[in-house]
């Protein structure tokens, strides 16, 4: 259980949950290669999130979290 722990904490982003970069730079590796061994499609989405700045700045970094936990 610890091991498990351990290697979720590796992989996700503590704040949001989400998968970090490393893990996500993996994932898309795996499965772009197994997308072309098998001949599938694959699609992939990007958001950015225009003036994201401007939330923190404006009603602080907790409700620029609690957005960027929301969005993700």
């Amino acid at each position: 259980m610890m091991a498990a722990n351990l290697r979720r904490s590796a992989e996700l982003d503590s704040m949001t949950g989400a998968l970090n970069r490393r893990t996500i730079d993996l994932w898309l590796a795996r499965s772009f290669s197994e997308a072309h061994r098998n001949a599938k499609p694959l699609s992939v989405l990007f958001a950015d999130l225009d003036h994201f700045k401007a939330i923190n700045d404006t009603y602080g970094h907790a409700c620029g979290d609690a957005c960027l936990r929301h969005v993700s």
